[in-house]
């Protein structure tokens, strides 16, 4: 499916600032403001129940992991999905301090072989603070405080991902509260990813105020693990990717099938490699 969409306002938007600044700091990552080529779907198609494209999209991901049942399945391409709806709803909140108010116009592009990589959207009208430029765009909602710029972003994005929870629960068997974790376990792993990018000092009290206000929050949190004189923070999750159950796989390294202690030595042994390739590199620089 190829979309082509276009505004008389697209290139002087000021979200497609924030945007622009998103997508170099998620630079791990392909985004796009309007989808390019074939295979995108669009959000509202997926969470259509009669429209068939989470089941689509469902079947793409079970061909390409057969070692998982279709429970385990259906959890994976929904925390895929709320990974992207986090992304375009949160994360400007992070960028520049705005949010978009309505993204009709997302889109996410499956890749061929059944994972979702990529983020395309538009953005209309949007959230920002009094003292920001953009205040006075004609698209622009004013609110008081951070704060509340924070609460009504992430309302939105719950308001959003509950469609999604029921049609993946047409598919399996699932208490909603299995799916929540995944928002949570996600908006974690956003915030200290944009935090290290950015060099920002990890704030675990500006992840604790987000992790407060969703549905469902579990064991999510922040693991603080030290190695030598480094100190690094990984997202303590919730949810599990179910690599390991890949003949070739095994638990990953912040696995919450692991026992705490074991999820720590393995992140020490992370570190240092990493430390290791660091000091090697400087040596041949």
């Amino acid at each position: 499916m190829t979309v082509t969409l276009e505004r008389p306002d697209a290139m002087t938007h000021p979200m497609n600032v924030t945007l622009e600044k998103l997508f170099k700091d998620l630079a791990c990552t392909e985004i796009y403001t309007k989808p390019e080529g074939e295979n995108w779907y669009s959000y509202q198609n997926i969470i259509n129940q009669e429209s068939g494209v989470f089941a689509l999209l469902l079947a793409q991901y079970q061909q390409h992991a057969p070692y998982l049942n279709k429970r385990q399945a259906v959890q994976n391409l929904f925390g895929s999905l709320t990974w992207w709806c986090a992304t375009a709803y949160y994360a400007p909140v992070l960028i520049e301090q705005r949010s978009p108010t309505n993204l009709e116009h997302l889109y996410v592009h499956l890749h061929d072989e059944g994972y979702l990589n990529t983020l395309a959207l538009e953005v209309d009208t949007f959230l920002c603070l009094l003292n920001d430029k953009a205040a006075t765009h004609s698209k622009a909602t004013v609110v008081s405080s951070v704060d509340e710029l924070v609460a009504r972003a992430l309302q939105q994005l719950q308001t959003a991902l509950q469609p999604l929870i029921n049609v993946a629960k047409i598919h399996t068997t699932i208490q909603d509260k299995a799916l929540w974790l995944y928002l949570a376990d996600n908006l974690t792993q956003l915030i200290l990813h944009l935090q290290q990018s950015s060099k920002q000092q990890t704030s675990e009290a500006e992840i604790e105020a987000v992790l407060c206000r969703l549905p469902e929050r579990g064991g999510t949190g922040v693991l603080e693990v030290a190695c030598g004189n480094e100190r690094e923070y990984f997202t303590k999750r919730s949810t599990c990717c179910f690599y390991y159950l890949n003949p070739e796989g095994e638990k990953c390294s912040t696995c919450p099938k692991l026992s705490l202690e074991a999820r720590v030595e393995k992140l020490q042994s992370y570190m240092a490699i990493k430390v290791q390739q660091e000091l090697s590199e400087a040596a041949t620089s």
